[in-house]
């Protein structure tokens, strides 16, 4: 099976999809990014909570795989 990227396909499935502004995604996407915006410097209970965020939506939990975290930070 061959993949193609059609812009135009894209371009026209995105303005014919319907949104519903009131969807618990959007209602909770708006505070994750409301709460990033007020502060200054990622520490790490804030990177904590970032990470946390992005996986409450996925279908399994973050595995701190390392311990590495001023690195990350």
């Amino acid at each position: 099976m061959k993949f193609e990227l059609n812009l135009e396909r894209l371009k026209k499935d995105a303005e014919t999809m319907a949104i519903n502004p009131n969807d618990s995604f959007f209602i909770s996407y708006r505070e994750f990014l409301n709460y990033f915006e007020k502060i200054e410097t990622i520490d790490f209970g804030s990177m904590v909570i970032g990470i946390h965020f992005t996986y409450s939506w996925m279908p399994t939990i973050f595995d701190f795989r390392s311990k590495n975290f001023q690195k990350l930070l």
